[in-house]
C-alpha cells in the first residue's frame, strides 16, 4: 500500500478562526501548490466579506 504526499496548512488570522487547507496528489510539489492555492482563494474570500460588511456599515451611518 503505497501512499501519498499529503500537505495541510494551517494560518491563523486576527479576529476569525483558523485557515486550513489540506491537498493529496501524487507529487508532493503539486500537493504543497495545491494546498496553498486553496488557502489563498479562503483568504481571498475573508478579505472580500470583511471589505463587503465595512461598506454596508458605511452606507447604513449615510
Amino acid at each position: 500500500n503505497t501512499s501519498l504526499p499529503a500537505v495541510e496548512i494551517i494560518a491563523s488570522a486576527e479576529h476569525f478562526h483558523d485557515l486550513v487547507s489540506h491537498e493529496t496528489s501524487p507529487n508532493l510539489w503539486r500537493s504543497i501548490d495545491g494546498a496553498v492555492q486553496k488557502l489563498e482563494q479562503q483568504l481571498r474570500k475573508h478579505k472580500e466579506k470583511v471589505r463587503d460588511h465595512k461598506n454596508v456599515e458605511t452606507v447604513r451611518r449615510s
